[in-house]
């Protein structure tokens, strides 16, 4: 059921009910009589906090995952001008967040719920002047007339541009984001920390999941060895030295006589594992070129051709292996200021490395992606957008760790810096991309304008995308996907016409177990809207420029089909060519439905739970509503009307997998055993249909396939037994119907023996649909369980 709150004053009081998801949200306003609704159903576990009244709220975020009947918010994080809150629920592997425009405050909430939070949005409004909000009294507020509260710019149009609350959102171009007031952007260090956290101290302290989006120095926290900024350490270390005498940027302690600030570089990380050899890029004047290799497992290599002294010298790390590709600017004119990727543990050499790598320019381009975005997630951001000077970090036969060095003196690109009167670069917005995490990364920068967009779709999605740009007065022509299904083309005046916004939706397509662009249309300057391509089913979207700026490429991913798209927007010039320097790149993309998508900014989202390499949080219900067993049947959480979720049990790590809850049974089970339980797959059956779940985990050559079948309806899965070992996968497992017993998969377990045992069973319930962890085995096995008599 969707439900929008408004826009208000400002927000009084949130609570929150969760288990492993966020059950609902209530929120108390200022400058309304109007009570309090809960949007959802009361969860296990309750939880609020009141702000003051010169306190505002000036970021949420969260994290969400799908399932068979659609997203759900596991987490969610508020952060205001004066502290964060949260987060509260379980951090998964999907980001998002919205950030509202400098001076702006979030004034109001929108989303849909039913028996959960599934999707959340948010209304923007300029924070009121000082001293207009007084602190509550018993009863009403301030009401609106006076108290500095606007008319409802509507979602997320506050100065800013739309932008949405749902997942992937929060991305202002190039990396720059809007800060509320009191944030520290430029201050003496002090910055909001993020999910995770909970203080703001003098010097930048360690964020948890979704931090380290301001400042030299900010980094990802929550990792137990992180350094931040240069030389500030977590946890109260005091601000170590950075190489000869370097001082922590951001710390305050940089200017003892008064004198100018010294410029030094910002250093951050490095993230990552343990093993390697340490390398240290120091000295250099920028980054021209780099290099990346990458294999099936991880980042491999990595080449970088520095600047010094306008000469070119070239440093080389990790072994070179697998696939290269290369990434270069147009410096001095364009400079890295951001440099992002992800890590995971790597089971097969048993140690943690660097699995992707992504830079991006002081222009807004961003590289394609190196590797495989999976693990945990990071950015490291200069202070005021400082450029790359250099690398630091570990490797040997592969790059096990990274962190960066920025310049802190001066801004990414050579065009001028705002903070000593120049001009302000311009730089393209870039918003997104929505939509699945499949297919081919493109990305089309440098262009000037579009001038005709085809598009085929099929039964299923968005397949194809042609797209006719403008460079210099030429065309040149693009093309992502298969050119599967009709083909229609939409084409504008240009230049007097342009492109200003790109919309349509997006959704998960069972047939080919994955998320898919299932619609597109665009609108120009002149108010023409394109005809739909597609069907518009899913998570709606809409990409669109801060003030009617044109759009000038896409960026996403497509092979088979588009997997997920996004745009950049010119901030340079009005779609009729008019001047428009000088605007910020605050703009922002509206999701309708849950926004889901990329998150940029400086995040680190899945930090600051200490886990193990922050794939995602499995065990976050346990000790609270569940344990060792699962014979209680309060230890679950309903994710429908009558389905409960068991937690996933056995080992740590692994990637997180879910078959979803909403099915009537299960009818088979195949188990590959090897060295343990190297892979299960279940089928499922609804209304009659089986549905064949996707294989999990990786079977060897050598193992060997069982496979468990029940007569549904008749028969129906009753318990799941059996263990994990000290390697941390499941080394053995059982399965029990209402009528019989499986043979015993894998290896029993002997006495003594360390392990962590696995019972999901809940009387006079059966099992319904799976889930868990897994990567070259089977890690955990978590169910869903509904009533038998269903």
């Amino acid at each position: 059921m969707s439900w929008d709150d408004g826009t208000h004053a400002k927000v009084n009081r949130v609570q929150l009910t969760f288990d492993d998801v966020i059950r609902s949200i209530e929120v108390e306003y200022e400058g309304t009589n109007v009570q309090p609704q809960r949007r959802g159903t009361v969860g296990t576990n309750s939880d609020e906090f009141t702000l003051s009244s010169d306190e505002f709220i000036t970021r949420v975020a969260g994290y969400y995952r799908t399932t068979f009947s659609g997203d759900v918010i596991t987490a969610l994080l508020f952060r205001t001008n004066k502290k964060t809150y949260g987060p509260y629920g379980n951090l998964t592997r999907n980001f998002f967040s919205a950030d509202a425009p400098r001076n702006n405050q979030i004034a109001g909430f929108l989303g849909n719920s039913g028996s959960a939070l599934n999707s959340i949005n948010v209304h923007f409004a300029p924070i009121p002047p000082p001293g207009s909000i007084k602190p509550k009294p018993v009863g009403p507020g301030t009401g609106d007339a006076g108290s500095g509260q606007p008319a409802s710019p509507g979602t997320g149009d506050a100065g800013g541009g739309p932008k949405p609350g749902g997942p992937g959102t929060g991305e202002n171009g190039a990396g720059t984001k809007p800060s509320g007031p009191g944030t520290g952007e430029n201050g003496a260090g002090t910055k909001p920390n993020d999910l995770g956290t909970g203080a703001d101290g003098e010097g930048t302290k360690p964020g948890g999941s979704g931090t380290g989006e301001d400042g030299a120095g900010t980094k990802p926290g929550g990792l137990e060895t992180g350094e931040d900024g240069a030389g500030t350490k977590p946890g109260g270390h005091g601000t170590g030295e950075d190489g000869a005498g370097t001082k922590p940027v951001g710390s305050g302690t940089g200017n003892d006589g008064g004198g100018p600030r010294p410029v030094i570089p910002g250093k951050m990380g490095p993230l990552g594992g343990d093993k390697g050899n340490e390398f240290d890029d120091v000295g250099f004047d920028g980054v021209k070129k780099i290099t990346v290799g990458a294999d099936e497992f991880s980042v491999t290599y990595i080449k970088i051709e520095y600047i010094k002294d306008g000469k070119v010298e070239i440093r080389e790390h990790g072994t070179n292996r697998g696939q290269l590709k290369e990434f270069s600017v147009d410096y001095p004119n364009d400079n890295i200021v951001a440099v992002g990727g992800s890590y995971d543990h790597i089971f097969t050499y048993d140690t943690t490395l660097i699995k992707s790598l992504y830079f991006t320019t002081s222009r807004g381009f961003t590289s394609p992606l190196f590797g495989e975005k999976t693990g945990t997630d990071f950015e490291f951001q200069g202070e005021n957008r400082g450029k790359l000077l250099g690398f630091h970090g570990r490797a040997g036969y592969a790059i096990d760790a990274i962190g960066a060095y920025f310049h802190t003196g001066s801004q990414g690109g050579e065009g001028g810096d705002p903070s000593k009167g120049g001009p302000k670069p311009v730089v393209p917005v870039k918003m997104g991309p929505l939509g699945g995490d499949r297919g081919n990364e493109f990305n089309d920068v440098g262009f000037d304008g579009v001038k005709r967009v085809a598009v085929a779709a099929d039964e299923f999605s968005v397949t194809y995308i042609k797209i006719e740009y403008v460079k210099d007065g030429k065309v040149e022509i693009r093309e992502h996907g298969t050119s599967r299904g009709q083909v229609k083309e939409f084409s504008v005046d240009y230049p007097n016409d342009n492109f200003t916004a790109v919309g349509g939706s997006y959704d998960h397509i069972f047939t080919y177990d994955t998320t898919l662009i299932t619609s597109l249309y665009l609108t120009t300057s002149r108010g023409f809207t394109s005809p739909l391509f597609g069907e518009m089913k899913g998570t709606e979207f809409e990409f669109k420029g801060e003030n009617g700026e044109k759009l000038i490429g896409f960026h996403g991913r497509a092979g088979h089909a588009i997997d997920a798209i996004g745009a950049y927007f010119d901030t340079g010039s009005k779609p009729g060519g008019d001047s428009n320097s000088g605007k910020g790149t605050d703009s922002g993309s509206s999701t309708k439905d849950s926004g889901k998508g990329t998150d940029s900014g400086s995040s680190t989202k899945d930090s600051g739970k200490g886990t193990d390499s922050g794939s995602s949080t499995k065990d976050s219900g346990k000790g609270t509503d569940s344990g060792s067993s699962t014979q209680d049947s309060g230890k679950g959480s309903d994710s429908g009307s009558s389905t409960q979720r068991l937690e996933a049990q056995g080992g740590k790590g692994g990637n997180q997998w879910d078959d979803g809850g909403d099915y009537d049974g299960v009818t088979k089970i195949h188990v590959a055993v090897g060295r343990g339980i190297e892979q299960i797959s279940f089928e499922y059956v609804k209304n009659g249909q089986t549905k064949e779940g996707p294989a999990r985990g990786v079977r060897g050559r050598r193992s060997t396939i069982g496979t468990f079948e029940i007569s549904h309806p008749n028969e129906y899965l009753i318990s799941v037994k059996g263990w994990s070992d000290s390697s941390n996968k499941i080394a053995g497992i059982q399965f029990k119907t209402n009528t019989k017993t499986s043979k015993y998969y894998g290896f029993e377990k002997l006495p003594g023996e360390e392990s962590t045992d696995i019972l999901l069973e809940v009387k006079d319930k059966k099992i319904v649909g799976f889930h868990g962890f897994a990567d070259s085995h089977v890690n955990a096995l978590g169910a869903y369980i509904a009533p038998a008599a269903n």
